[in-house]
């Protein structure tokens, strides 16, 4: 039996490795994008191409009749204060992703974030079990209300469902915010790392790396009803990468600036709480501040004991074949 599969979001920077490694699996492959994104070369006739807004009800439910899995990548990120908007396409897309499941008896896969552990970030180790902490932006209370409406699916409708929470995802080859975007920053800027960065933890995971556990994930029956957390979990610190980093744009190591007055002027700029978006767009965010600012401790061990995933690559590993791909 070929089975098939729809990934939303299937020609960025993680989708088109998820969608390639249900093409090694035999699998029929079906991607889910924007109107007139380039698809992946090597694609030609092996992917059917489905173009579409999410946010739309009767675009999702096209694509995704008679799939037997839908991995949901689609989101939008870098619209720092953008309540409303990124509300309606991260949370209100799962909403039309998992109606349209439950219409085709489809199981899925929702790609959240660790964004959802919010403030909880800055003073502990987080575990699946610890729920959601007080958001610092819209990206993360929009992913918080993805995963509310997809446990919500599972338990009134039965919907067979898994949520992976990636930490901070590296990599090139897309616009990736600690990649191509993080290199970008640093030639046109030189950069910078903030407070503690030579103790902070990166809270890192590689592309290949998260790319295998939403595979891992989502063709396992134990994964059913389960939420994960995603992380290489390797004692990289903020200071290791953004130099390692700026090595790789040709640029010194950044300079450190002090946290507390970063923050003060966020939190002056700017109330998530109330839904207030920043008011000066330059300034730093709180939800950037709550990763780059703190310690990320992202706790993966129930993914690696649960369904024996491991990462493939190591950061040594990564950064050399960054260096590779830049050359």
């Amino acid at each position: 039996m070929v089975h098939k599969v729809l990934v939303t979001g299937g020609s960025g920077f993680i989708g088109r490795r998820v969608i390639q490694r249900f093409l090694d699996r035999g699998w029929t492959a079906s991607s889910f994008s924007l109107p007139g994104e380039t698809p992946p070369p090597g694609w030609s006739d092996r992917v059917t191409r489905h173009e579409g807004d999410i946010a739309e009800p009767a675009d999702v439910l096209r694509a995704a009749e008679g799939m037997d899995l839908i991995i949901h990548l689609a989101a939008i990120v870098g619209l720092a204060g953008e309540y409303d908007r990124q509300w309606r396409i991260i949370a209100g897309g799962t909403r039309n992703v998992c109606s349209a499941a439950v219409a085709n008896g489809s199981r899925v896969l929702v790609t959240s974030s660790i964004a959802v552990y919010g403030s909880l970030i800055q003073k502990q180790v987080c575990r699946e079990s610890d729920g959601f902490g007080p958001w610092q932006g819209a990206y993360g209370r929009a992913k918080q209300g993805q995963e509310t409406i997809t446990r919500e699916f599972a338990e009134r409708d039965g919907l067979k469902a898994t949520i992976i929470r990636p930490a901070n995802v590296y990599g090139l080859g897309g616009a990736s915010a600690w990649g191509d975007r993080f290199i970008e920053m640093i030639r046109q800027t030189g950069g910078f790392v903030i407070g503690e960065a030579e103790r902070n933890n990166a809270g890192l995971v590689h592309v290949e790396n998260l790319a295998d556990a939403i595979v891992i994930a989502a063709t396992s029956e134990k994964a059913v009803g389960k939420t994960y957390n995603v992380c290489d979990g390797e004692p990289v610190t903020w200071r290791q990468y953004t130099d390692d980093l700026a090595r790789l744009a040709g640029k010194p190591p950044p300079p450190t600036y002090p946290l507390e007055p970063l923050l003060a002027a966020a939190t002056a700029n700017e109330d998530p709480a109330n839904l207030i978006p920043p008011r000066d767009p330059n300034q730093p965010t709180l939800e950037g501040l709550n990763l780059v600012g703190f310690d990320n401790r992202f706790d993966a061990s129930l993914i690696r004991n649960e369904l024996g995933w491991h990462p493939r690559l190591t950061y040594a590993e990564a950064i050399k074949a960054m260096a590779q791909e830049l050359r």
